[in-house]
């Protein structure tokens, strides 16, 4: 079965994770690594003949324009992640609508394509939130992937969200495709399948376990990671707390590798492939 491999585009110090230790106005005093770490993820996609999502910040699009048409040339698809990663359950529905429209008019101003698919800073959008929902396809958006059907400290949502592709608004004339975040049943409680943090943090058997029984169960495992999760070298932030901390640099120097694992033995491709 085929998986789906996506990539959040931004920089180490503007994770959500972090935000205690480095203020917003801080972030253009800061090195951009974002460029090169991106450039050694499309070198390892190129490697295993592999396409990909990658959800882009709008502040980055700005910065890095010549990045994000790379990203395009390559095959790879492009989509929404926001413009300056604010977590989207702190902004009214009419500031979301504005900042997806901002970052909207900058990615396809660079690819001159539409944009297709969005993905909320943090997972910060919930099922709930119909108006945002709405609001996305009523800007003709065909998929989010912002749901993750687990209870996290800063996001999740209760049991009651499907683990597999499902439409999360549908009216007579257009629909919009929620594809939540992968989580596996582990000794009767929900976990991460394996994104981030935990793709570092699995061991390999684990990690690919947790793809086949995906699989096995017929919904495609959604693998999600970011550039400086490939950068082993970068500067260490401190004042973000141990867990922050931990979630962050924990196995950085492995992600190369794990990726180039799963690339080897799985099927994956970018959300587009999966619309219909």
């Amino acid at each position: 079965m085929k998986n789906i491999l996506s990539f959040d585009i931004e920089e180490h110090f503007q994770v959500s994770g972090l935000a205690a230790a480095i203020n917003r106005d801080q972030w253009d005093t800061f090195p951009s690594r974002v460029e090169r770490n991106t450039l050694k993820v499309l070198d390892i996609l190129e490697r295993h003949k592999v396409k990909a999502t990658f959800f882009v910040l709008g502040w980055i699009a700005e910065r890095h324009s010549k990045l994000i048409e790379e990203i395009d040339k390559e095959g790879h698809e492009i989509a929404n992640h926001g413009y300056d990663h604010k977590l989207v359950y702190d902004m009214t529905v009419e500031q979301f609508i504005e900042d997806v429209k901002r970052t909207d008019s900058l990615l396809e101003g660079i690819t001159r394509k539409k944009i297709l698919g969005y993905r909320a800073p943090s997972f910060s959008l919930g099922a709930a939130d119909n108006d945002k929902f709405n609001g996305l396809i009523e800007l003709g958006y065909k998929y989010d992937s912002s749901l993750f059907p687990m209870k996290h400290f800063r996001y999740g949502e209760a049991q009651s969200v499907p683990l597999s592709p499902f439409d999360i608004v549908a009216n007579e004339r257009r629909r919009l495709r929620e594809f939540p975040m992968t989580v596996i049943d582990f000794l009767g409680r929900r976990i991460p399948g394996g994104g981030g943090g935990y793709f570092r943090l699995y061991p390999d058997f684990f990690l690919k376990r947790n793809i086949k029984k995906v699989c096995a169960e017929g919904r495609p495992s959604i693998i999600y990671l970011h550039p400086w999760e490939f950068d082993p070298d970068q500067p260490r932030v401190k004042g973000a707390g141990f867990g922050n901390t931990f979630r962050h640099y924990v196995n950085l120097k492995k992600t190369e590798n794990k990726l180039s694992l799963v690339l080897r033995e799985f099927e994956f491709g970018p959300f587009r492939d999966f619309l219909n």
